[in-house]
């Protein structure tokens, strides 16, 4: 993949890795993420989803505060079709499904 060629990347319902001493397996952490960024177009997006308010958080935080990107939050709404059977199950069982937009300017 060439530099500044891919618009969105989604990364919807990764292994949250939840252990401490998995943390650098979190991909907002993995040394990928920089050659995600470096083929992401300026003004292209990364699209996270996770039904983990701890790993939400502390991506939405990595994003802005190591990478230095913006960074939209939401909740994804219980009335929206879901992207994946994950996504499905965790609104069906009434889990909160948190997303982020990760923009490259």
């Amino acid at each position: 993949t060439q530099p500044k060629s891919v618009s969105k990347y989604f990364l919807l319902y990764l292994n949250p890795y939840p252990k401490e001493s998995q943390a650098n397996k979190r991909w907002h952490r993995n040394p990928l993420m920089h050659f995600m960024l470096e083929t992401l177009i300026d003004g292209g997006e990364i699209e996270l989803a996770t039904n983990e308010s701890f790993y939400f958080k502390e991506a939405k935080a990595y994003f802005e505060n190591f990478w230095g990107l913006k960074v939209e939050a939401s909740e994804v709404s219980r009335q929206a079709k879901p992207r994946t059977h994950f996504e499905k199950k965790y609104l069906l069982r009434g889990e909160t499904c948190f997303n982020l937009k990760i923009l490259k300017d």
